[in-house]
């Protein structure tokens, strides 16, 4: 999805009834763009993109005084798959600060990597955010026992099978979720949005299946919840709330590397946020998302 961001280069607009009158010249005199529905890849990412160029200068005429208002396009409501491909990076690492896996659980040289500041406009995608999040945790979950990132041994493939079985048959049987099962057509696996939030709704239950710190999920789901309200956040606030939950991760589990998508939320979320032409709960995923549906329906 794309967001226009208007300037207007004039002090005419002093009222609520020349924003009105500003608001709807805008809405109707921009024209529409057609995308190509095409599968996340790096070209069909890039091609489908609009540029500036493509919207003309809207001219507005009001108490005898002209403006000029011009439109720039930022790619705002995507999701890690388009952002890795328009950054063209892989998808094991942090497309923001380029860090990679075995470099995210230190947080201060994270902190002091230069960042590409160009790709704060994609946004945090809050409701892939909830999926991602909640995967990490399941993810911890299985490995408690092993304490280890990689599974190789046979004993460890072993023990690591067992915990897996162990906590989804407990999903399924105290809180009815379906977690970590492969859809039938080979089109991902149950863990949707609504299974995350379930999850984070009830952090006490959740951290009795998992084994994982019930005071980690709650402040994960805070930060999850103030991303998706659709109010202002106050951007200092939540980085220094993000990065004392990263700590935590990382000190409570240090065999487990945070993943690039907790990793962006967790470090670089405040930037990305304050960044944001509007609220960043506003320019969530989801809308796309839903439209999913249709264009599988519809054959492309």
């Amino acid at each position: 999805m794309w967001k226009q961001n208007h300037r207007v280069k004039s002090d005419v607009l002093r009222n609520y009834s020349d924003w009105l009158s500003y608001k709807e010249v805008v809405t109707l005199s921009l024209e529409t763009l057609s995308l190509p529905s095409e599968k996340e890849e790096v070209k069909a990412s890039k091609r489908g993109r609009p540029t500036a160029d493509m919207l003309k200068c809207t001219e507005y005429l009001r108490s005898g005084q002209k403006i000029n208002v011009e439109h720039k396009l930022q790619l705002t409501m995507v999701d890690g798959k388009v952002c890795n491909a328009l950054s063209q990076t892989s998808s094991a690492k942090c497309y923001i600060c380029q860090a990679k896996s075995k470099e995210m659980n230190d947080i201060d040289k994270c902190l002091q990597k230069a960042v590409h500041k160009e790709h704060y406009e994609f946004g945090l995608s809050p409701l892939h955010s909830y999926i991602r999040f909640f995967e990490y945790f399941i993810h911890v979950s299985y490995r408690l026992d092993i304490k280890k990132w990689q599974i190789r041994s046979a004993e460890d493939k072993t023990q690591f099978m067992e915990k897996k079985i162990q906590v989804r048959n407990k999903f399924r049987s105290e809180m009815g979720l379906i977690v970590d099962m492969p859809k039938t057509g080979g089109s991902g696996t149950s863990n949707d949005g609504n299974t995350a939030r379930r999850f984070f709704n009830n952090a006490g239950l959740a951290s009795q299946i998992t084994g994982v710190d019930e005071e980690l999920i709650l402040r994960c789901a805070a930060l999850l919840q103030a991303m998706s309200s659709g109010y202002k956040i106050n951007a200092d606030k939540f980085k220094q709330f993000a990065l004392e939950t990263a700590k935590g991760l990382v000190e409570k589990y240090p065999w487990f590397y945070l993943p690039p998508s907790v990793h962006k939320i967790l470090v670089h979320g405040s930037e990305v946020i304050e960044s944001a032409i509007i609220s960043i709960g506003e320019l969530s995923e989801e809308a796309a998302e839903a439209k999913n549906k249709d264009i599988k329906s519809s054959g492309t």
